[in-house]
């Protein structure tokens, strides 16, 4: 099996969309096989009286935005991969032709979201870091009764903590994933 390099962009961008091109730009010219971004609304991931409401809302791209970014990353849009945070993001995903969506830890037990991600066809990276097994297990079963065959199903493990100490890794689980 061939080692992937995938170019976390998260929002290193900080709510530009050039500098999320760029961002993405570089890490293909730098070696990256995927380029995955996080496609959300603020309303996807909170209420509006949450305190990191509009934190959130001031860094989430708007659809004219992701327009632009795909726009001028068509040449390489087969190693675009969307992690997207809720039904909203998913439709807007739609508009876009990628290689592949991630779904997160928080995201497993969405069975809508499970559904519809299944329904594209494309290889998935499912988010372990953070969840419990039972819950890997029940997304990648919705997964597979829609039509994802195992062989598109990617485990993800990273660690959820900032900052990171060596033993809120859980890298052991890796053992357990194989």
């Amino acid at each position: 099996m061939r080692v992937k390099i995938i170019a976390e962009i998260a929002n290193a961008h900080q709510g530009k969309k050039e500098i999320a091109v760029e961002i993405a730009r570089k890490s293909i010219t730098n070696g990256a096989d995927i380029v995955k971004f996080q496609m959300y609304t603020a309303d996807d991931l909170l209420v509006p009286n949450h305190e990191r409401y509009l934190h959130f809302k001031k860094q989430s791209f708007s659809v004219s935005d992701w327009e632009f970014i795909f726009e001028a990353l068509n040449d390489v849009k087969n190693k675009i991969f969307i992690d997207v945070f809720g039904l909203e993001s998913f439709e807007i995903s739609k508009k876009f032709d990628i290689a592949g969506y991630k779904i997160h830890f928080s995201d497993l037990m969405n069975t809508p979201l499970l559904k519809l991600v299944a329904s594209t066809g494309k290889e998935l990276l499912i988010g372990s870091g953070g969840a419990s097994f039972e819950e890997i297990d029940y997304a990648i079963q919705i997964l597979k009764e829609y039509g994802v065959s195992k062989q598109k199903i990617v485990l993800l493990h990273g660690f959820q903590a900032y900052p990171t100490r060596i033993e809120d890794t859980c890298l052991e689980r890796l053992k357990e994933f194989k």
